[in-house]
């Protein structure tokens, strides 16, 4: 009785498979925004059980699994990510506003006063690097 070869099985488990083997990782299929939970459910763990197996990080998970995205689903992310964008700039902005308030505000409590006025310390390029 021959005994089954699963040398290639135990490389491509190592990692260490060639890109001819006979082992070929299952990609997911594609995503149309089905709204049946058991539907959602079974493709999320089909991407996570991807993303898993070839080892992909998490910053190129994202913009490898909404390659997936297709009709709906697609049209939904490309909005949710203009949104979130949008509200990463307004963020931004309204930080380096309060840093430079609060770079002020530092500069005034630490001043010197001299005849009782208050005098800012703070330099052009400090408030350009916040």
């Amino acid at each position: 009785m021959n005994r089954p070869d699963f040398s290639e099985l135990v490389a491509a488990l190592k990692g260490g498979a060639s890109k001819d083997a006979r082992f070929q990782l299952a990609k997911p299929g594609n995503f149309n925004g089905a709204r049946d939970r058991k539907v959602v459910y079974a493709w999320l763990a089909e991407m996570d059980d991807y993303l898993h197996a070839a080892k992909v990080g998490r910053h190129s998970a994202v913009k490898l699994a909404q390659s997936y995205l297709k009709g709906y689903a697609a049209t939904w992310w490309r909005t949710m990510k203009q949104g979130l964008m949008s509200f990463i700039v307004v963020y931004k902005q309204t930080h380096r506003n309060a840093c430079i308030f609060e770079c002020v505000m530092h500069s005034v409590r630490r001043a010197p006063k001299s005849r009782g006025e208050t005098h800012l310390r703070v330099s052009q390029s400090q408030v350009a690097e916040s």
